[in-house]
């Protein structure tokens, strides 16, 4: 299951902006962009819900919790991470589910579409009304969506996902 996965790499024209806050959560901690980082990972759909209130309020509490270190090293990771892997996608022969957001800032849906394009075996869905932080968003939708592919991919006959890769 690949969520919020990106095989490209980094844009090199994100990458300062990106650096740059990985220096202030190292500096001022989590509280500083924990607002900035909910309107950055969540659809406006989820972030103007009246419903969904509480949720927010919890998810904002825990992303301004976050270990800064962690954070810094995590948001270093992302823009320092190998260009594009993007290559390798065709050899992967198992069943990938591939799941993101139509409102995603942070790995756009065209990406994720070629993502999945290069996978041999992936089935994609895009969900409406939702941004990077899909399962929180929508977390009866993911869990069923990744609880119906393991059932599918239970059970198909062994062998088969080999099979489709030869």
């Amino acid at each position: 299951v690949m969520r919020n996965l990106f095989s490209e790499g980094e844009p090199w024209t994100s990458r300062p902006a990106q650096l740059a806050l990985a220096a202030i959560v190292r500096i001022a901690g989590m509280k500083a962009v924990a607002g900035g980082a909910m309107s950055a990972l969540c659809s406006r759909a989820f972030l103007q819900s009246e419903a969904r209130s509480a949720d927010r309020a919890a998810w904002a509490e825990r992303i301004a919790s976050r270990d800064p270190v962690g954070t810094y090293r995590m948001l270093r990771g992302v823009v320092m991470r190998i260009p594009s892997v993007s290559d390798q996608l065709a050899r992967v022969a198992l069943p990938v589910l591939v799941v993101g957001g139509k409102d995603d800032k942070s790995f756009p849906p065209a990406g994720t579409q070629r993502m999945a394009r290069a996978l041999p075996n992936a089935e994609l869905h895009l969900r409406d009304d939702a941004a990077h932080a899909l399962a929180i968003e929508q977390p009866e939708i993911v869990t069923r969506l990744v609880t119906d592919f393991f059932d599918r991919v239970d059970a198909e006959p062994a062998g088969h996902a080999e099979d489709a890769a030869k």
